[in-house]
């Protein structure tokens, strides 16, 4: 049993008797009794690597516990604690989310949060973005008494108060219940309970990840977690690891909470977290503060649920930390792998595999070291050739440009010189005019409420210049300009190939519309 100190730091703390009642849960009796049973002395460590009290804030129904926002803490109150609540926000006496900042002695300058709405939020049902500007949380509808999921954004993350609440559920919620959602530090995945029919007993915990327009399909998690009894409470630390608690998994009451470790894949089968943190009791709503997890706190219930309800909170020692970097999840995963009931042989097993874990980490920390470096040396080799890239195709551009300048001034002068020649066929043609009725057949293939002018269209790899005439409140637009009407029909079969279906002959006098039917006879 020697040098496995990191494995049980705190080896002392696990034979906790179940409580009677509130109060501090580290009995003295248990470190006799946890004494007594070690065989090898000189592993123990000691007993201040973590440090569980009592927590002064009375827990309000329909909460069961309080979650960390920032720096600080969300829980419910009636407004009457809150000298800072508006009337308006909050009437006298009823139930609203608060939040305080934590100190040593306990909360301080409670403020509103979640001001825009009046409904209770329990804070063990409610889960954040790592960068608070969306909230999920737990709801009973009064249509048809169910729990479910809906989201809040934030108008002001920085303060909490002002948030836009979904007025419907997430997409995955249907006809049953969906509470205690848990989202992932990098927001891809959540995980809730349920009593789907796909639950293997009352709630089980599911899993959905973060697909483009919104939420996949709810999974349920492996057997091993999920139990014939209820599994609540889901929390997940920035590792990914997942607290939630239990009354159907082997515990020392009604309600344990459990611990599963996530090991980049999948979560690992679910761990008892011993009489340091359970009892015959209800233990659950487990959280931690974000980033390290040096904070935590818990609740303890009564199994009947006549009784009052306990907050405990859970620190670890600094100057442990200082000196290991463990915070609470690892500390406490080392007291749930050093349970008295380990063989002798499955406490070296566990050595080992703690053992090869951590080299494991070391070798991945170096080569993600050298990735690193590697990766930056890529990216300045990568900027390099992509500003040539680009010079080069900044030059291709001006050329383009400049070509694109001429071309354009070319087709200018062309149009030009069209519309030039176009007006001297126009004035020959008005010539003829004055001298003898003239008929003419040209296509009309559009019309419009407005006039658009002379404009150039293609017809069947040809380039005609259009003509108006208003007729009847419109606009019409014509092409050609024919003597006979056999060329205009073969014009108007074109128009109507290239998608003007209602294209048809119309024929002038000496530039005026007829309708003289015998001028269209064949």
């Amino acid at each position: 049993m020697k040098n496995i100190h990191y494995i049980i730091p705190i080896f002392i703390l696990i034979l906790v008797p179940p409580i009677n009642g509130f109060g501090n849960k580290i009995n003295p009796e248990a470190f006799d009794l946890a004494f007594n049973n070690l065989q090898d002395s000189d592993t123990l460590l000691p007993a201040n690597r973590i440090i569980i009290d009592s927590f002064e804030l009375e827990l309000l129904p329909p909460s069961s516990g309080v979650h960390f926002f920032k720096e600080g803490l969300i829980f419910l109150a009636p407004s009457k604690s809150n000298k800072r609540m508006i009337d308006r926000h909050l009437s006298f006496g009823n139930i609203g989310s608060l939040f305080a900042a934590i100190t040593d002695s306990g909360l301080y300058n409670p403020s509103p949060f979640f001001e825009s709405t009046s409904i209770p939020i329990p804070p063990d049902g409610l889960t954040f973005k790592d960068d608070y500007s969306v909230a999920y949380y737990s709801k009973l509808s009064k249509d048809d008494g169910r729990v479910r999921i809906y989201q809040a954004k934030s108008g002001d993350s920085q303060t909490g108060i002002e948030w836009i609440f979904d007025e419907l559920p997430l997409g995955f919620c249907m006809d049953n219940n969906y509470s205690h959602p848990a989202l992932s530090f990098d927001g891809n995945i959540m995980i809730f309970s349920s009593d789907m029919p796909e639950s293997t007993g009352g709630m089980d915990l599911f899993i959905v990840h973060l697909v483009e327009g919104g939420w996949s399909s709810p999974e349920k998690l492996k057997s091993g977690i999920n139990s014939p009894g209820n599994e609540l409470f889901a929390f997940l630390d920035d590792n990914n690891n997942l607290f939630f608690a239990s009354d159907g998994l082997e515990g020392l009451g009604g309600f344990d909470v459990f611990f599963s470790r996530y090991n980049g894949t999948d979560w690992e089968s679910p761990m008892n977290l011993t009489g340091v943190i359970n009892s015959e009791m209800d233990e659950v709503a487990f959280t931690l503060s974000p980033g390290a997890g040096k904070e935590g706190f818990f609740t303890t219930r009564d199994r009947s649920g006549k009784g009052g309800m306990q907050l405990y909170r859970i620190k670890i020692d600094e100057s442990y930390y200082a000196e290991t970097s463990r915070a609470i999840p690892e500390v406490l995963y080392s007291i749930a792998l050093s349970e008295l009931n380990l063989t002798a042989m499955e406490r070296s097993e566990a050595q080992r595999i703690e053992a090869e874990r951590l080299e494991q980490e070391r070798l991945a920390a170096e080569t993600l070291a050298a990735e690193t470096l590697l990766a930056e040396q890529q990216k300045a080799e990568r900027l390099a050739a992509e500003k040539l890239e680009a010079d080069r195709m900044s030059a291709e551009k001006l050329d383009a440009e400049r070509l694109a300048a001429e071309i354009l001034a070319a087709e200018k002068l062309a149009s030009q010189k069209r519309e030039a020649d176009e007006r001297e066929a126009e004035r020959i043609a008005q010539q003829n005019t004055n001298s003898k009725e003239v008929v003419t057949y040209r296509v009309q293939f559009i019309a419009n409420t407005k006039s658009k002018g002379r404009i150039e269209v293609t017809i069947d790899g040809t380039t005609y210049r259009t003509r108006e005439y208003y007729y009847k409140g419109g606009w019409r637009m014509t092409i050609g300009d024919f003597s006979n009407i056999e060329d205009a029909i073969t014009l108007q079969g074109k128009c109507r190939k290239e998608g003007y279906g209602e294209a048809f002959v119309a024929a002038f006098v000496n530039g005026t519309r007829s309708l003289d039917m015998s001028l269209f006879k064949r």
